[in-house]
């Protein structure tokens, strides 16, 4: 059996297991929450390390792609000292092909992009999503200041966030990622609603979940999120705020869709499986989503269809 670890420093109340075959080989994938405790992860990261054949990297990012910079982050580092013998999977390798899979998906559903305001809620982390909405025509708010830092601060262009991104990030991805993402207990307070005025005229609105629920709008009629890592829980939330319609880069499996991090994970370790000359290779990666049928998820919460 192919084992799957996601060591995240989310809430452990988001841990989840399942069993599933794909490409005719089994797979085991579990998702272990550090409820914000760097120290256990990285505990964790070395109990399994070389036990497991593919770590996904949740809660965090090993670095961030911007514009064509690459910003490591101090975890991000801790992480590649402690594990030496099972690859690591933060979701980077294929997070936009899925990005621009779930837009697609959307479109097919009838539903044009084009012309419409769409938040990302932070586009240094990701990046490409922010630029596959661009190219579809949208109009983009960019909530990294918001959601990010708690300012009250839109952002409108990637140059700006390719500034911003040069001039900060240096500093502030030193810092815990407690103060940058929502970790731990932070994960399951409710949202507030502080910037409702500032995301009122937004029509998509994209990005990790975790970052949209905490300023989440309390009126989603009429909405569309294209997200992952939503949990029924989650779901239960978005029908009672009435979001029209769901997309989630990632199929939801027994229940819930699991990160980025977990399907670049799993697709890492069938590469291995299968032989393949690099498991890495973005290409390789795409053939096996498209193989594994890793392909998004749609549905409407606010119509009881999901």
């Amino acid at each position: 059996m192919i084992q799957v670890l996601s060591v995240s420093l989310g809430s452990s109340a988001r841990d989840h297991t399942v069993e599933l075959a794909l490409l005719g080989r089994h797979l085991r994938v579990r998702r272990l929450g550090c409820d914000g405790d760097p120290r256990r992860a990285l505990d964790l990261y070395r109990q399994y390390d070389g036990r497991v054949d593919a770590f996904g990297v949740g809660g965090a990012e090993l670095d961030l792609r911007v514009g064509g910079r690459t910003y490591p982050l101090a975890y991000g580092r801790r992480i590649r000292r402690v594990v030496r013998h099972t690859p690591l999977a933060d979701g980077s390798r294929i997070r936009g092909l899925l990005e621009r899979r779930a837009l697609a998906a959307l479109t097919a559903a009838g539903y044009a992009p084009a012309g419409r305001t769409a938040l990302v809620s932070a586009a240094v982390d990701r990046y490409d999503l922010a630029l596959a909405l661009r190219d579809q025509g949208c109009r983009l708010v960019l909530g990294d200041l918001m959601f990010g830092l708690g300012l009250p601060l839109r952002l409108h262009s990637l140059r700006s966030v390719e500034r911003l991104a040069a001039a900060l990030l240096p500093l502030l991805l030193r810092l815990p990622v407690s103060l940058l993402y929502p970790t731990g207990a932070a994960q399951g307070r409710a949202p507030n609603p502080r910037f409702e005025s500032l995301l009122a005229d937004v029509e998509i609105l994209a990005g990790d979940f975790l970052q949209l629920h905490q300023y989440l709008p309390r009126d989603l009629r009429g909405r569309v999120m294209v997200t992952n890592t939503t949990t029924a829980a989650d779901l239960e939330l978005l029908a009672r705020r009435g979001l029209d319609t769901l997309v989630t880069s990632t199929p939801r499996l027994a229940g819930r869709s699991f990160g980025t991090n977990v399907a670049e994970a799993m697709l890492l370790a069938l590469a291995a499986a299968e032989g393949a000359a690099d498991p890495t290779a973005p290409a390789t990666l795409a053939s096996l989503a498209d193989a594994a049928g890793l392909a998004p998820a749609l549905c409407h919460p606010g119509r009881g269809a999901c």
